[in-house]
């Protein structure tokens, strides 16, 4: 049988639209999750809290048979909702739960990650943080720290691998118009991410989110998504379905019946700075949404970088103006991958790595020098068409090339 805590927690999330301060203060006036199941309809303090209308919408769901029926479609859907503890009257309580509900293996993994524990600790100090001490219950992320800031957002909805929140991600991010110029970069970074093990993280939007999508697919890796609306409402995107049938993980802090509002776009991009442990913007302009997240992830105390580009190309001014006020410079991909001193290699180490044939080196200098089409790397290398065919294959399975929407292109820097 289910336990009020789960009961509560998936009608609030699926009826309520509450922010997360509103869950804490609702929480608060009640003795524990049984208390808030049953007498929610006599506590008028929760009507002021929440506003009438979503206050009594709230009510007319809190039933054994809306949250049945609830739960029977989210399975179906194969979507789960993950959340921090509950806490009542400012204490929180033990939920039911088997002997592994928290993760202490996770939680060791997170206190030895190699990022910014010390804004953490400032945030927490500052009074920023949440300072809760419980245990979180069956429903929560094992170690992720996305609870962890002062506006984080009380549930998240998930569909996917959810053992991705405790890898290390980097946020690519980038401007829906992208260039030519801002496609390539985006397919080389990317490309090296996924072959250093980070997980690729986007707000699955059209432009440079979009390509970083396809290449982190394409060559395996790990890809997580974050959506400005409820799942039921994107249906009809590619780019989503390609994450998630490729073992990845979309996540969203709106209920599944939510579509897009203007604003949700913003929220989207604050969470995007709360999970990336490093944000690279690859192509962005003045008024590209994408510029939200840099600033975001620097109020959170995370690392930010960015591209530079061409001094008169309208795409690059936001991201030359990041560089010359606030970030770091990415010239490379190896300027991100620095930042996850565990899984750095210098180029030279990844070049020993391998062992090629001197057809395979042809190949491979040819597309170099960026001739991406079989065409022309026969005129470049001589070697048959045929052939080189083949090789590619090969190198593609080995995830040294894969092929973007102009040809072959190197999945590695070598």
């Amino acid at each position: 049988m289910d336990t009020y805590e789960k009961k509560a927690l998936y009608i609030t999330a699926l009826y309520g639209g509450l922010t997360a301060k509103q869950s804490k203060e609702l929480y608060g006036m009640f003795s524990n999750a049984e208390d808030l199941w049953r007498n929610l309809r006599k506590r008028h303090a929760a009507c002021e809290l929440l506003g009438d209308k979503k206050y009594k919408v709230l009510c007319d769901n809190m039933t054994d048979s809306v949250y049945a029926d609830s739960v029977k479609r989210l399975e179906r859907e194969g979507i789960t909702i993950l959340s921090p503890h509950f806490n009542f009257e400012a204490k929180a309580f033990e939920a039911e739960r088997n002997a592994s509900t928290f993760d202490k293996t996770n939680e060791t993994n997170r206190s030895t990650s190699t990022f910014d524990k010390t804004n953490g600790a400032e945030r927490n100090a500052n009074g920023l943080g949440n300072t809760y001490e419980a245990e979180r219950n069956e429903e929560a992320i094992g170690g992720s720290v996305v609870w962890d800031y002062y506006d984080s957002p009380s549930v998240l909805f998930a569909r996917g691998d959810t053992r991705l929140l405790e890898t290390k991600m980097v946020a690519v991010c980038g401007t829906r118009k992208a260039t030519g110029y801002g496609k390539r970069v985006a397919e080389v970074f990317t490309a090296a991410f996924v072959q250093s093990g980070i997980s690729v993280l986007t707000g699955v939007s059209l432009g440079i989110e979009a390509v970083a999508v396809d290449v982190a697919t394409k060559l395996g890796g790990n890809c997580i998504g974050i959506l400005p609306c409820g799942f039921y409402a994107l249906s009809d995107d590619r780019c989503a379905r390609r994450i998630v049938d490729n073992g990845g993980l979309l996540l969203s802090e709106y209920a599944p019946d939510v579509g897009v509002m203007s604003y949700h776009y913003l929220e989207r991009n604050r969470l995007l700075a709360m999970l990336a442990d490093v944000v690279l913007i690859v192509e962005a302009g003045n008024k590209s949404g994408a510029l939200s997240v840099a600033e975001f992830a620097a109020e959170y105390g995370k690392n930010v970088y960015a591209v530079p580009g061409e001094l008169f190309s309208v795409a690059s001014k936001g991201t030359n103006k990041l560089i010359k006020e606030m970030c770091g410079v990415a010239l490379e991909p190896a300027d991100v991958i620095r930042d996850f001193v565990d899984v750095y290699k210098p180029v030279e180490e990844v070049k020993n790595d391998y062992n090629f044939s001197e057809e395979e080196y042809k190949i491979i200098d040819a597309l170099k020098a960026d001739t991406t089409t079989v065409n022309g790397i026969v005129e470049t290398t001589g070697i048959d068409a045929a052939k080189i065919v083949r090789i590619l294959g090969l190198l593609e399975i080995g995830g040294i090339v894969f092929k973007s929407e102009d040809g072959y292109r190197l999945a590695v820097e070598l």
